[in-house]
């Protein structure tokens, strides 16, 4: 189990090779604060927590980049980590995803 749970997603820009704005985004709904233990038989992968953002429509991922941080405690020994992943506008895809421990892309948001 996951405790302390902290999380952002932010827009970046950058300019010769210089960060240039940040622009933080909200996530939708209740803040997660824990995240329960991964059980080996949970097919569904019900412990699972799904982060969900509105990306506002001024923000062009193509001009930058997303960046997603996430910072938690082992709920047993209490250590800390941190994991940031940058994602890029061919890593964005709107849709409807199946469920369970599937990426797969049921029905792709129309533009």
């Amino acid at each position: 189990m996951l405790t302390n749970v902290k999380y952002v997603l932010r827009f970046c820009q950058s300019q010769d090779g210089y960060v240039t704005q940040i622009q933080e985004i909200p996530p939708r709904g209740t803040p997660v604060g824990f995240i329960d233990k991964y059980l080996g038989n949970d097919k569904n992968a019900e412990y699972a927590i799904r982060f969900s953002y509105n990306i506002p429509s001024g923000i062009k991922i193509s001009d930058g980049w997303l960046e997603f941080a996430i910072q938690a405690n082992h709920g047993f020994s209490n250590t800390s980590t941190c994991i940031k992943i940058k994602y890029g506008s061919g890593d964005i895809v709107s849709g409807i995803f199946e469920t369970g421990t599937s990426m797969k892309i049921l029905k792709p948001r129309e533009s």
